[in-house]
């Protein structure tokens, strides 16, 4: 296999990895939106095989970053091209990628808020609860003393 077979192969395989990383944190953003962290979960783990292997491309891509374009020699053209296009459409989705990373964050950020005040709530109203018990029965109260000492 000649190197820009190879590279072809490789850039092939790294735009399908980011179209499906791409995917699932399309879907990450619906799940935090949504809530259902129990989806969210497995989306996660299967977001991180996909990024394992995304690494591992990006390390066999490495010789070719050195390399001059213009300097590769194709044996046909329009693979020049294909490669050319998978790796401009890699780049845009490498930036949606980022931006759902962001939106996901921020989701996220809000979900911990929404929770943390619903758990002062929850703590507040405990304290209150305790507060009410600590108090003497109430039945005391209803007694009335009519009792004099003379």
């Amino acid at each position: 296999m000649s190197d820009t077979d190879q590279l072809a192969e490789l850039l092939e395989r790294r735009h399908e990895s980011l179209s499906q990383v791409a995917y699932l944190s399309r879907r990450q953003v619906e799940l935090i939106d949504s809530g259902d962290l129990g989806t969210l979960l497995q989306i996660l783990a299967g977001k991180q095989q996909l990024l394992n292997d995304l690494s591992a491309i990006e390390r066999r891509l490495d010789p070719f970053r050195n390399q001059r374009p213009e300097e590769r020699h194709w044996s046909d053209p329009a693979a020049r091209q294909r490669s050319a296009r998978l790796a401009a459409e890699s780049d845009l989705l490498l930036g949606e990628i980022f931006q759902l990373e962001q939106r996901s964050a921020g989701g996220l950020q809000q979900r911990r808020d929404e929770a943390a005040q619903r758990l002062q709530g929850l703590h507040s109203a405990h304290e209150a609860r305790g507060a009410y018990l600590a108090q003497p029965d109430a039945r005391t109260y209803r007694q009335l003393d009519l009792s004099t000492e003379i």
